[in-house]
């Protein structure tokens, strides 16, 4: 049995190679530019790049900062809201409970409601509909709040 074995001859591909565009890995070519020198106005430089980071650090900085701000404020509202509570002022629950309050100690309040008392964390109180010292709704609008007649 003769075995007669084919000699392989590489395959010569009829398109040719498509060159790759600059800045593509493995690429080790230059920029083309146009005739004088110059480089055409699609091929930019480094410096955009950094450009473009500085407006992005820029726009996160514009977004972060006043909702950190808001935090704080809020934080604060409720730190004064926690303190000012006293004996008999009526209040509402984050739950919606409202009643007044006949108990009062650093972690704990007992509400009184109609058909009896209720004991509650502070910090389920959700503001204050009533205090004894001066008839003034705690829900209404922030005195710095700006009012729009109609």
């Amino acid at each position: 049995m003769n075995l007669i074995l084919a000699q392989s001859t590489p395959e010569v591909s009829a398109v040719p190679a498509q060159p790759r565009p600059v800045g593509m890995p493995g690429t080790t070519s230059q920029p083309a530019t146009a005739p004088g020198g110059a480089t055409p106005a699609g091929a930019q430089q480094g410096a955009p790049s950094s450009m473009m980071l500085w407006l992005i650090l820029l726009m996160f900085g514009v977004m972060i900062i006043p909702a950190m701000l808001s935090g704080r404020r809020e934080k604060k509202r409720r730190a004064e809201l926690m303190a000012s509570l006293k004996k008999n002022d009526k209040v509402q629950t984050l739950g919606g409970i409202i009643g007044t309050i006949s108990e009062l100690t650093e972690q704990e309040v007992v509400l009184k409601v109609e058909d009896g008392r209720i004991r509650f964390a502070r910090s389920a109180i959700q503001g204050v509909i009533q205090s004894t010292n001066s008839p003034v709704n705690s829900f209404a609008e922030p005195k710095d709040a700006k009012t729009v007649s109609v």
